[in-house]
């Protein structure tokens, strides 16, 4: 019975495992991830009007204007 548990637990946990390069330790595996790597350049599609354009889009979000407004004297202060 034992046996056949730890066979369902070690197929369950392949079928919901991450892909990973083999060979990596877990300390490697916790800091590397396909999907935080560079992409290649034969994969990239994002040009300099993309880049423009999402500079542009992330100015407008409000901790950008928040931030700096903080370190402002307040009007009651003095």
């Amino acid at each position: 019975m034992e046996k056949l548990k730890a066979s369902k637990v070690t197929h369950l946990a392949r079928k919901i495992e991450v892909m990973h390069e083999p060979g990596l330790t877990n300390a490697q595996l916790m800091l590397t991830n396909f999907d935080l790597k560079p992409v290649e350049p034969q994969r990239r599609q994002w040009g300099a009007w993309n880049f423009v354009g999402f500079w542009i889009a992330d100015s407008f979000n409000i901790v950008g204007h928040t931030t700096p407004a903080m370190s402002l004297p307040r009007a009651d202060d003095g």
